[in-house]
This record gives structure tokens, C-alpha cells and sequence, in this order.
């Protein structure tokens, strides 16, 4: 997606960051994203927001303009909310294998044993790639048997 460079347009734009509405900060987000370098430092700096729904929504819109999104999926991969890890989980979907190894890893060691959606994320950022997974899951594991391993992973 070709990014809108638009002088002027990201100051009034990151003024809704603060609005009332969450969706009105979501979409800022959004047009952020596509306003060029300093709406993408903008951007960015939702990644670090203390609302994990900003987080997602950052995240989000660089899938959408394709900004470094392995880049920002290993950092989140370890976030401390696991709706941001499942949105990281499921943008790895369409990825390589090589390129997505140690993030679904790690994704796999923040899994509770318990959050189904969680699971069925990470299920489905291991598309394609089931088999590569398991066994460097296996690798890492402290016992050979799946059956014993902890809920983690």
C-alpha cells in the first residue's frame, strides 16, 4: 500500500490520540501508519502505549502498510497481554518457517495452558509449518514426551 505523504496532516491527526472515543484513536492509528516517516514514528510509539488495545491497533496498521512487521511481531511476542500476543500469532500465518521460528517460540512459552483463543492463534500463525514447529518445540522441551511437557508450550 503506497503511503499518503501529506504536510501538515500528521500534528491534527495525532491530536485524536487523545480523544475520549477508542475508536477514534484506533483510526488515528490507522492514518498515522500511512502518513509517512513522522506519522510512522507516531505509530511506533503506540507499540509502547500502556493500552493494549493502541498496542494491537498499532500493529495492525503496519501489517496493513507492511512497515517491519517481523521486526515489531518479535517484540511483541512477548508482550504482557495476551490479545496483543494472539494478534502476533495469527500475522505470522502467511510467513516462512525461518522467518517466524523463535517468535512463535517464544509466543508458545506465553501460552497459560488455559486461553483457548491464545491457543487457536498460535495454532493458526503455525499454518504450513506444523511439523518444523514441533520439532523445535521438541528440541527445547525438558522431556521427549509431548504428553509431559508443561501447559506453556
Amino acid at each position: 500500500m503506497k503511503r499518503i505523504v501529506a504536510a501538515g496532516a500528521v500534528a491534527p491527526v495525532a491530536a485524536l490520540l487523545t480523544d475520549r472515543n477508542p475508536y477514534v484513536r484506533g483510526r488515528a492509528v490507522f492514518l498515522l501508519a500511512q502518513l509517512g516517516r513522522e506519522g510512522i514514528a507516531k505509530t511506533e510509539e503506540q507499540l509502547r502505549s500502556s493500552d493494549a488495545m493502541m498496542r494491537i491497533a498499532a500493529f495492525r496498521a503496519f501489517r496493513r502498510v507492511n512497515h517491519r512487521v517481523l521486526e515489531h511481531a518479535k517484540t511483541l511476542a512477548g508482550d504482557s497481554s495476551p490479545a496483543v500476543r494472539r494478534e502476533v500469532a495469527i500475522a505470522l500465518r502467511d510467513t516462512t518457517f525461518d522467518a517466524s521460528r523463535e517468535i512463535l517460540l517464544t509466543l508458545a512459552q506465553g501460552y497459560d495452558g488455559k486461553d483457548r483463543a491464545y491457543l487457536e492463534a498460535w495454532g493458526t500463525g503455525c499454518s504450513g509449518k506444523e511439523a518444523q514447529v514441533y520439532a523445535a518445540l521438541a528440541a527445547i522441551a525438558p522431556d521427549r514426551d509431548a504428553a509431559k511437557w508443561p501447559a506453556s508450550y
